[in-house]
């Protein structure tokens, strides 16, 4: 009996160490478990965080301020107008930046076919029309012409309705395209 109760002593022993092992290692698991999520959930705000618009803003207001410089000395109007739309993005007032982006290229447009015979004697041209001849005359490609026409309906719809605001990816592609479409055009000037 003895030796029953030592081998039942022994195998109770062995039991709870195998019982606590597992207990440990299971604890152990679920730490490095959560420490993993944590991790990746800290990755993925780094990540967020080398994303964020204001990284995306900083291209943006460094591309106007080229912009700016390259005007100075064409256009001092432009140039101006540059120097408001920096200072709209900078405020987060994104709307009335594309809005702004969307006048200089119709003033672009307006001075690059002041003399054309469409024209000529007309006080008042629009942006459409301006935006369909410079399509015509084969000034904009087909993603110029698009990218415009979306600046033309931001522009529009700022100019008449109250309190716009534009997702952000919608307010990337606005100044991202209005600045593309500026850089086209003074290159383009006749």
């Amino acid at each position: 009996m003895k030796k029953n109760n030592v081998l039942l002593i022994g195998i109770a022993l062995v039991a709870a160490a195998l019982i606590y092992y597992l207990i440990e290692n299971n604890r152990k698991l679920k730490f490095q478990e959560n420490r993993i999520k944590e991790l990746e959930e800290n990755k993925i705000q780094l990540i967020k965080d080398s994303l964020s618009k204001s990284a995306l803003t900083e291209e943006i207001k460094n591309q106007v301020l080229e912009l700016i410089n390259e005007y100075k000395d064409i256009d001092e109007d432009i140039s101006n107008e540059l120097i408001s739309v920096l200072s709209l993005i900078g405020i987060d007032q994104i709307e009335k930046a594309i809005k702004d982006l969307a006048k200089i290229i119709e003033n672009l447009l307006k001075d690059n076919f002041l003399n054309d015979e469409k024209f000529k004697n007309k006080k008042f041209v629009s942006l459409g029309k301006l935006i369909e001849l410079a399509k015509e005359s084969g000034l904009f490609n087909n993603k110029e012409y698009n990218a415009v026409c979306v600046l033309k309906e931001f522009r529009n719809e700022e100019s008449h309705e109250l309190n716009v605001k534009y997702g952000s990816n919608w307010q990337m592609i606005g100044l991202l395209g209005g600045i593309e479409i500026i850089f086209k055009l003074k290159g383009e000037k006749r």
